[in-house]
Protein backbone atom coordinates (compact mmCIF):
# COMPACT_ATOMS: atom_id res chain seq x y z
CA UNK A 1 0.00 0.00 0.00
CA UNK A 2 1.28 3.17 -1.10
CA UNK A 3 -0.05 6.60 0.76
CA UNK A 4 0.55 10.12 -0.67
CA UNK A 5 4.05 11.01 0.57
CA UNK A 6 5.03 8.05 2.25
CA UNK A 7 7.21 4.86 0.82
CA UNK A 8 5.11 1.96 0.06
CA UNK A 9 3.94 -0.90 3.15
CA UNK A 10 4.50 -4.29 2.77
CA UNK A 11 2.04 -6.46 4.32
CA UNK A 12 2.82 -10.85 5.32
CA UNK A 13 0.33 -13.51 5.53
CA UNK A 14 -2.53 -11.05 4.16
CA UNK A 15 -5.93 -13.16 3.50
CA UNK A 16 -7.93 -10.55 1.58
CA UNK A 17 -7.40 -7.07 -0.13
CA UNK A 18 -10.21 -4.38 -0.36
CA UNK A 19 -9.36 -1.25 -2.58
CA UNK A 20 -11.03 2.37 -1.93
CA UNK A 21 -14.24 2.82 -2.50
CA UNK A 22 -14.40 4.09 -6.55
CA UNK A 23 -10.58 5.25 -6.29
CA UNK A 24 -8.08 4.13 -8.57
CA UNK A 25 -5.83 1.49 -6.60
CA UNK A 26 -3.23 -0.72 -7.32
CA UNK A 27 -1.71 -4.21 -6.48
CA UNK A 28 1.73 -4.93 -6.43
CA UNK A 29 2.64 -8.85 -5.79
CA UNK A 30 6.18 -9.46 -5.66
CA UNK A 31 7.54 -12.83 -6.62
CA UNK A 32 6.45 -14.54 -3.73
CA UNK A 33 3.60 -12.73 -3.18
CA UNK A 34 0.26 -14.48 -2.66
CA UNK A 35 -3.52 -13.75 -1.08
CA UNK A 36 -4.81 -16.45 0.07
CA UNK A 37 -8.55 -14.89 0.56
CA UNK A 38 -10.66 -12.51 -2.10
CA UNK A 39 -9.45 -8.92 -3.95
CA UNK A 40 -12.09 -6.47 -4.24
CA UNK A 41 -10.98 -3.43 -6.14
CA UNK A 42 -14.63 -1.36 -5.18
CA UNK A 43 -14.69 0.54 -8.18
CA UNK A 44 -12.01 2.85 -10.00
CA UNK A 45 -9.21 1.96 -12.58
CA UNK A 46 -7.11 -0.90 -10.91
CA UNK A 47 -3.12 -0.94 -11.90
CA UNK A 48 -1.69 -5.12 -10.93
CA UNK A 49 2.04 -6.11 -11.27
CA UNK A 50 2.39 -9.67 -10.27
CA UNK A 51 5.45 -11.33 -10.19
CA UNK A 52 7.93 -8.19 -10.18
CA UNK A 53 7.27 -7.00 -13.56
CA UNK A 54 6.40 -10.48 -15.05
CA UNK A 55 2.86 -9.58 -15.61
CA UNK A 56 2.03 -5.79 -15.42
CA UNK A 57 -1.72 -4.62 -16.37
CA UNK A 58 -3.66 -1.27 -16.19
CA UNK A 59 -7.47 -1.91 -16.11
CA UNK A 60 -10.00 0.61 -16.73
CA UNK A 61 -13.18 1.24 -13.84
CA UNK A 62 -15.33 -2.52 -14.44
CA UNK A 63 -12.67 -3.75 -16.38
CA UNK A 64 -11.31 -6.65 -13.75
CA UNK A 65 -13.41 -9.47 -12.35
CA UNK A 66 -11.76 -11.37 -9.37
CA UNK A 67 -12.23 -14.47 -8.60
CA UNK A 68 -11.06 -17.99 -6.72
CA UNK A 69 -10.42 -21.68 -7.72
CA UNK A 70 -9.33 -25.01 -6.32
CA UNK A 71 -6.66 -26.38 -9.04
CA UNK A 72 -3.56 -29.11 -8.72
CA UNK A 73 -0.39 -26.86 -9.27
CA UNK A 74 2.47 -28.58 -11.11
CA UNK A 75 5.29 -26.19 -9.74
CA UNK A 76 8.04 -27.43 -11.97
CA UNK A 77 9.84 -27.86 -9.10
CA UNK A 78 11.43 -31.35 -8.15
CA UNK A 79 11.38 -30.52 -4.67
CA UNK A 80 8.06 -28.88 -4.29
CA UNK A 81 6.32 -31.34 -6.33
CA UNK A 82 2.79 -30.67 -7.15
CA UNK A 83 0.28 -28.96 -4.75
CA UNK A 84 -2.91 -30.77 -4.70
CA UNK A 85 -6.40 -28.76 -3.95
CA UNK A 86 -4.66 -25.42 -4.18
CA UNK A 87 -6.68 -22.36 -3.66
CA UNK A 88 -5.70 -19.95 -6.84
CA UNK A 89 -6.60 -16.34 -7.49
CA UNK A 90 -8.47 -15.75 -11.28
CA UNK A 91 -9.12 -12.39 -13.02
CA UNK A 92 -10.93 -11.67 -16.34
CA UNK A 93 -9.81 -8.59 -17.85
CA UNK A 94 -11.35 -6.85 -20.50
CA UNK A 95 -10.14 -3.09 -22.24
CA UNK A 96 -6.85 -3.79 -20.34
CA UNK A 97 -3.56 -2.10 -21.40
CA UNK A 98 -1.35 -5.34 -20.77
CA UNK A 99 2.03 -6.92 -20.79
CA UNK A 100 3.99 -10.68 -20.02
CA UNK A 101 7.31 -11.18 -19.93
CA UNK A 102 9.77 -10.08 -18.31
CA UNK A 103 10.76 -6.21 -16.56
CA UNK A 104 7.95 -4.09 -17.18
CA UNK A 105 6.88 -1.79 -14.66
CA UNK A 106 4.02 0.30 -13.92
CA UNK A 107 4.56 4.25 -14.57
CA UNK A 108 4.87 6.54 -11.57
CA UNK A 109 0.89 7.77 -11.91
CA UNK A 110 -0.36 3.99 -12.19
CA UNK A 111 -1.85 4.30 -15.16
CA UNK A 112 0.45 3.04 -17.56
CA UNK A 113 2.63 0.31 -18.16
CA UNK A 114 6.45 0.75 -18.91
CA UNK A 115 8.08 -1.74 -21.14
CA UNK A 116 11.34 0.13 -22.34
CA UNK A 117 13.94 -2.57 -22.01
CA UNK A 118 11.40 -5.51 -21.14
CA UNK A 119 11.40 -8.63 -22.99
CA UNK A 120 7.91 -10.29 -23.75
CA UNK A 121 4.91 -9.03 -25.48
CA UNK A 122 1.89 -6.33 -25.05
Amino acid sequence: MTVAGYAPIDFRFVENLTGALNADDAFIFDGLGAVTGAIDDRGGNTALDVGSGALVAFVADGGIIWDSATADVNTGNVDLGTLIAAEILTFDLTGASLFAGIGASLNATLDGIIATGAVGSA
